[in-house]
């Protein structure tokens, strides 16, 4: 990194090269969790990341786990240039930028 230069995260990385959305951790997950929340989240809905992210928290949370507070879906926002940050323990949906 250049000195004046922020540090991009992986998922804001991924939506500046064009990626609609990006589901990712804001922390460390241990890799059984990390497997069984991917694994829920594919079997609720992958091919929609809302209702895949909703299903795998739901399951991390029922099964006792906190690992549905690390993974969040981030997503661009094309009207206006910002981006919005889904966060699932609120079901809210907060947008910067544009």
């Amino acid at each position: 990194m250049l000195a004046g230069e922020e540090a991009v995260s992986p998922a804001d990385a991924l939506l500046l090269a064009g990626v609609g959305e990006v589901v990712a951790a804001d922390r460390v997950v241990g890799d059984a969790e990390a497997a069984r929340f991917v694994d829920a989240f594919a079997a609720g809905g992958a091919q929609d990341p809302a209702s895949g992210l909703r299903a795998a928290a739901e399951a991390s949370w029922r099964a006792g786990e906190d690992t549905w507070e690390a993974f969040h879906l981030w997503s661009r926002v094309t009207r206006g240039g910002g981006k919005c940050n889904e966060n699932n323990d609120v079901g809210g949906r907060s947008c910067s930028g544009g």
